[in-house]
């Protein structure tokens, strides 16, 4: 929160995508493995990291949107959903949370480092100003006696104290204090069943990822098993069938989606990759 300058407000959000990087780190206490690897068996992913509080914008897929209508909004990073696929953005405008898959990330910007959030009360300071005829000098030793004004001329008049605002204390709520963690979470849909104050507090252990395209499933062994065994049902079903695309037609896009299959425990039981069709938005 202090590298990125994210408001106090979003502390819960950045404990919770604290733990979801801590999990992934190497620990010196685990043989130089991580705790992701020691409870999936298999070394994490990187490809899906962004720094928290940075700037990115989220696809705008609503149908009824019109021509004037921004075709993303901007947003605040905060890090990943828990209960669903998808990344948890701060939509900067509408001032709203969002779940959103299609995200560009701008990993060098921090829209509150560098525009400043909003100072708390207390620490607003109103500075009193100078009078242009008030020479420099007499400001660097508070010895020298005043100047006596020039023969004709009536002394300049001493400036008014600016209104000062009164400091309040505030005093934070007695519930920020209760909260803990209760439980220790074996599957990742456990946590929407479970009140706020606990949800803040709960342990990134949803920590596989799903790719969101074939290039982020590329190159892995378990998705292209995935695929493959895909393709292999497809053909052993003659639902696919290879054919020339006919003159003057357009072919229809497919995209694959990925999907993690879990057991009761928590543990992975399979990779899951469909492929189909893109269709029209």
């Amino acid at each position: 929160m202090f590298e990125s300058g994210l408001p106090r407000q979003f502390w819960a959000d950045s404990i919770v995508n604290a733990t979801h990087i801590v999990n992934k780190l190497p620990s010196p206490k685990l043989q130089w493995k991580t705790p992701f690897e020691i409870l999936y068996k298999r070394p994490p992913s990187y490809d899906n990291l962004s720094p928290s509080g940075c700037l990115c914008f989220a696809s705008n897929f609503n149908p009824h949107k019109s021509k004037f209508d921004p075709r993303a909004y901007k947003c605040v990073f905060l890090g990943y959903a828990q209960c669903q696929k998808g990344y948890k953005v701060f939509d900067i405008d509408n001032k709203v949370t969002l779940i959103s898959r299609d995200v560009v990330f701008h990993e060098t910007i921090f829209p509150y480092l560098t525009s400043g959030s909003s100072p708390e009360p207390d620490s607003i300071i109103i500075p009193t100003p100078i009078p242009n005829s008030v020479p420099v000098a007499s400001l660097a030793s508070s010895s020298v006696s005043p100047l006596l004004p020039e023969q004709g001329l009536p002394p300049d008049p001493s400036p008014s104290p600016q209104p000062q605002r009164p400091h309040r204390y505030i005093k934070p709520p007695a519930w920020l204090k209760d909260f803990h963690c209760h439980s220790f979470f074996t599957h990742h849909d456990d946590s929407c069943n479970l009140a706020s104050s606990h949800e803040a507090f709960m342990t990134a252990f949803s920590t596989v990822l799903e790719p969101n395209h074939y290039l982020q499933a590329k190159g892995k062994l378990e998705w292209e098993n995935a695929m493959t065994e895909e393709l292999a049902t497809l053909e052993r079903n003659n639902t696919l069938e290879v054919v020339d695309l006919p003159k003057g037609k357009k072919a229809i896009g497919s995209k694959w989606v990925f999907k993690v299959k879990l057991n009761p425990d928590g543990t992975v039981d399979r990779y899951k990759a469909r492929s189909v069709a893109r269709g029209l938005y």
